[in-house]
């Protein structure tokens, strides 16, 4: 799971946020549809909001995408999670937040 946490990586081009976490949850999310990218502390958490999708593996997340529009993640096995709100990590968070070109 390690591993192939660090062979898919989450890209960001012009339309399309892709948001790959090893072999557990990808997610293509466009970039049309992302309200903001806020910083969170490891207190806070959303787990019991049904919209919300934690795909960190390890850690806590880092950031909060707030999505105007539902989107489905893939899951193991297919499984499927519609969310508006993703809980993720980044290890280059500031080039990240750059490429969104979004005020957080």
């Amino acid at each position: 799971m390690i591993r192939a946490s660090k062979l898919r990586v989450t890209l960001v081009d012009e339309q399309w946020v892709k948001i790959r976490v090893g072999i557990a949850w990808e997610a293509e999310i466009p970039r049309k549809h992302i309200l903001s990218c806020r910083r969170v502390s490891s207190a806070e958490t959303l787990t019991k909001t049904p919209d919300y999708l934690r795909v960190v593996v390890l850690n806590d997340p880092q950031y909060i995408l707030q999505l105007s529009q539902p989107v489905v993640a893939v899951g193991l096995y297919g499984q499927r999670r519609t969310f508006t709100q993703i809980g993720i990590a980044i290890d280059q968070s500031e080039a990240f937040v750059s490429a969104l070109g979004l005020n957080s």
